[in-house]
C-alpha cells in the first residue's frame, strides 16, 4: 500500500519515525508532517497565511519526507494534493506521544490529521501510546502494522476511520487487540490567574486524571487499563441519529 504519514507532534518526533521505518518493510510511505508540535489542534486548519513546505531527511527512512509550517489537517491536505506521486491508499497519523481515548478525540491533533484523510474518503488510522514511553514505540508500530496488514482498513466503510491506542507495556504484556467503544472523561480543568488576565500555566489536568463514568463497559479506556491494545471505528458524522428519529416522532410537522 501507499502510505501518507503523519502526525501532530512534529517531524523530529520519534513516535512518526518509528512508525515510518516499521511500515516501510512492506509500504510505500510518504511522511508529510508539521514543523513543530501541533498537539491539541483538532481538526484545524490554516486558512490566512501561507504555508511553507520544506523536504526533510531523516535517517533510515527510504520514502520522501516534507515538514509544513501548518496543522495536522494542513499535513493531509498538502500530502495528498501536492506531494503525493501517485494514488494514496491510506492515510495514517502518529504514533502520537500519550493517548487518544475517549473525549481526548475532540482535541486531538492525531485524531483530526487522520479524520481530514477520512473526509477525502480514504481510509485513515491514527495511531496512539499511553503513557508516553519512548522504548515502547516500536512495539506500538508493530501493532498498528498489524492492523494494517489484517485488512482493517479495507473492512471499514467509506468516511469511517480507525483510532487504536496501544499501552505502553512490555510486548509480553499486550494482550492483544479489543474491538470496542469510545468512552467518556470529565477532566479538571485548571487555570491560574495572572494580573494580565487568565493563563493556562503548561498542560493542566488533561487527560487520563480526569474522572470518568464507570457503566460504560468495553470502552477504550477500560480496555487499555487491562492491558489490551484498542481499536475504535469513528466518524466525522456527530449525529445523534437515536435522538434524531425521537424528536421527529414527537415534533412530526418538523420531520
Amino acid at each position: 500500500m501507499r502510505l501518507l504519514l503523519t502526525n501532530d507532534d512534529g517531524i523530529e518526533a520519534m513516535g512518526i519515525q518509528t512508525l515510518a521505518r516499521v511500515l516501510q518493510q512492506e509500504h510505500e510511505v510518504l511522511v508529510v508532517s508539521p514543523s513543530t508540535e501541533r498537539s491539541a489542534n483538532s481538526h484545524s486548519i490554516s486558512i490566512r497565511r501561507p504555508l511553507r513546505v520544506t523536504q526533510y531527511a531523516i535517517a533510515g527512512i527510504e520514502g520522501p519526507c516534507y515538514h509544513v509550517e501548518g496543522t495536522p489537517a494542513d499535513c493531509v491536505k498538502i500530502g495528498l494534493v501536492h506531494l503525493a506521486s501517485g494514488k494514496i491508499d491510506a492515510v495514517i497519523s502518529g504514533i502520537n506521544h500519550g493517548q487518544n481515548i475517549a473525549t481526548d478525540l475532540l482535541y486531538s491533533g492525531t485524531v483530526g490529521a487522520a479524520m481530514e484523510g477520512c473526509v477525502k474518503g480514504l481510509p485513515a488510522m491514527a495511531v496512539s501510546m499511553t503513557p508516553k514511553r519512548m522504548e515502547c514505540l516500536q512495539d506500538a508500530a508493530l501493532v498498528a502494522k498489524e492492523v494494517i496488514d489484517r485488512g482493517f482498513l479495507q473492512q471499514i466503510p467509506r468516511y469511517t476511520m480507525l483510532n487504536l491506542n496501544v499501552p505502553a507495556i512490555a510486548p509480553a504484556k499486550i494482550r492483544g487487540i479489543r474491538l470496542v467503544s469510545q468512552g467518556f472523561l470529565q477532566y479538571n480543568d485548571e487555570y491560574l490567574l495572572h494580573e494580565d488576565g487568565i493563563r493556562l500555566e503548561g498542560p493542566a489536568i488533561w487527560g487520563p486524571a480526569g474522572s470518568r463514568h464507570m457503566d460504560q463497559p468495553q470502552t477504550d479506556i477500560e480496555c487499555l487499563e487491562a492491558g489490551f491494545a484498542s481499536l475504535t471505528p469513528i466518524s466525522y458524522d456527530m449525529t445523534n441519529h437515536e435522538e434524531l428519529h425521537r424528536l421527529r416522532q414527537a415534533f412530526p410537522d418538523l420531520a
